[in-house]
């Protein structure tokens, strides 16, 4: 699954999980990081940004994933680094 870029939806003992995969990278400095979350009346809204670490690091390629829980519904705000948005309800 890490391989595959993607949003997906896992119910597990009465949790919600979800898991963020933004696809290949060059090297393991790229990175997945919770900005802030926010609770609206239905839905959580998590903000996540992509992050490049500074510093030496294996040319390798890598996979940024996150992996979140909710008892209610997400919205995930994700921030690239060459500046896009994507919203993900």
């Amino acid at each position: 699954m890490r391989r595959k870029t993607g949003f997906f939806k896992l119910k597990f003992k009465d949790a919600n999980y979800f898991y963020l995969c933004i696809g290949a990278r060059p090297s393991k400095a790229y990175s997945l990081d919770v900005e802030k979350i926010s609770k609206s009346h239905k839905k959580d809204n998590i903000y996540v940004k992509e992050v490049l670490r500074e510093g030496f690091f294996p040319q390798v390629i890598s996979y940024p994933c996150i992996l979140f829980q909710s008892s209610l519904g997400v919205n995930v705000f994700l921030n690239f680094l060459d500046g896009s948005n994507l919203k993900i309800t």
